[in-house]
């Protein structure tokens, strides 16, 4: 499920970073496209729980209509009806304005090369269910989603220690606009709340810049750290990542 940011061609990487001795459940507070949990999955099928959550409410609303079979085929019906009514631009308009799933859908999903960008050759394709290996995913591991702000759910499960927590949030450097409101900073809150001494275990994918090396120090230093090169699909533009946990070296 293509989504900002998505993990799916980093996750060997990132997983020479992770430690699952006593680990129960995976926990992802901006999960987007699940894309470590799914690969996680794949490796250790029904070892874990896996807790999902994302601040986009529509995101997770989707994943949970696509767990359910009588729902998913519902909104498929909805969805290609729906998909009907655009001949052009001002339909497509008209349509992602109306606020609702399947206008979001529209919006991130079909008709875009970034999301709200009208492509009107982009043909609508869905496929049976057992086509769409994140739908597998979806019913038949153990899985709870939840909308919420992520640095919440971190404060409420950090001394778990049975959590591994994925720590993958919008990147300073391209989306600043996420932390403008100091109450869901979770670069600031991490900052001020080293999670060196949190008893849950966390793995961080970030991009590998100066502030993100002055921020998180103490934990690039005390680790194996793991980088990355990578350019994205859409854009080209080329960057690097940091894989890291908070592993308290002695």
């Amino acid at each position: 499920m293509p989504y900002t940011g998505n993990k799916r061609s980093e996750c060997e990487d990132i997983l020479k970073v992770c430690e699952f001795e006593n680990i129960t459940t995976i926990v992802e507070p901006f999960c987007g496209s699940c894309a470590f949990s799914f690969y996680i999955a794949s490796l250790f099928p029904k070892k874990f729980k896996y807790i999902l959550n994302d601040n986009c409410e529509q995101l997770i609303n989707i994943m949970k209509i696509m767990k359910d079979e009588n729902k998913y085929n519902e909104f498929k019906k909805d969805l290609r009806e729906k998909i009907k009514e655009i001949k052009e631009k001002k339909d497509y308009d008209r349509i992602i304005k109306e606020n609702n799933l399947i206008s979001w859908f529209i919006k991130n999903k079909f008709y875009n090369i970034r999301p709200g960008l009208y492509a009107p050759n982009k043909k609508m394709i869905l496929y049976d269910d057992d086509k769409y290996e994140i739908i597998k995913f979806l019913r038949t591991e153990n899985i709870e989603l939840v909308s919420g702000c992520g640095k919440e759910l971190i404060e409420r499960i950090k001394d778990d220690t049975d959590k591994l927590i994925f720590i993958d949030p919008p990147y300073l450097s391209t989306v600043n606009h996420f932390y403008e409101n100091a109450k869901t900073n979770i670069y600031e809150y991490l900052y001020l709340n080293n999670p060196i001494n949190f008893k849950s275990k966390m793995v961080f994918a970030l991009e590998d810049i100066w502030i993100t090396r002055l921020l998180f120090k103490d934990l690039i230093n005390n680790n194996n750290y793991q980088t990355k090169d990578k350019q994205y699909q859409t854009s080209k533009k080329k960057t690097t990542h940091i894989y890291f946990n908070n592993k308290k070296i002695s």
